[in-house]
This record gives C-alpha cells, structure tokens and sequence, in this order.
C-alpha cells in the first residue's frame, strides 16, 4: 500500500496520503499529501487543481532532493496522461 484516501468528497475533491521516501520506498511513517480539486467550469469543461504538499517531510538528504526536483515533470506526465484519458 502507497498511501490512504484522506478525503473523498465527489465530484470536487480528492485528498490522498502519498508515503514514499526520499529514497522511493513506502514508509508508513511520512506523510505528504496530494489534493485533487474539480471545478466545473462551463458546459464540457472541468479545471483541475493539483498540489502535492508537506515534501519539506522529506527531509533535507540527496534521494529527497531528487525527489523533490522531478516531482514536476513526473506529476506533469501523469496529468498530461489524464487529460489524454478523459473523453472531450
């Protein structure tokens, strides 16, 4: 297990519990958190915000670094995938 729903509230927002270390590996103590915010916004058109907050738990070493510096364009490629998903 990666992580917990820590919020479900449909169809607006999700909030999961993300517990992967520095080093990529599940750590059941670390807490980071990643929300999912869907606002309509017309007919056929969503927004979706994303944040993945509390990284600072990661600590200050090299893998947490690493971490930190490709979260954009790994969150990027799994947004990018999404959007590529959900029908026009």
């Amino acid at each position: 297990m990666w992580g917990d729903v820590l919020a479900w509230e449909p169809p607006s927002r999700l909030v999961l519990a993300w517990r992967i270390s520095g080093q990529w590996a599940y750590d059941p103590n670390l807490l980071t958190e990643i929300e999912v915010r869907f606002t309509a916004q017309g007919e056929g058109v969503t927004r979706v915000d994303f944040e993945h907050r509390n990284l600072e738990r990661l600590g200050e070493g090299e893998g947490a670094l690493q971490i930190r510096n490709s979260m954009d364009s790994g969150w990027g490629l799994i947004l990018d995938a999404y959007v590529a998903a959900v029908p026009a």
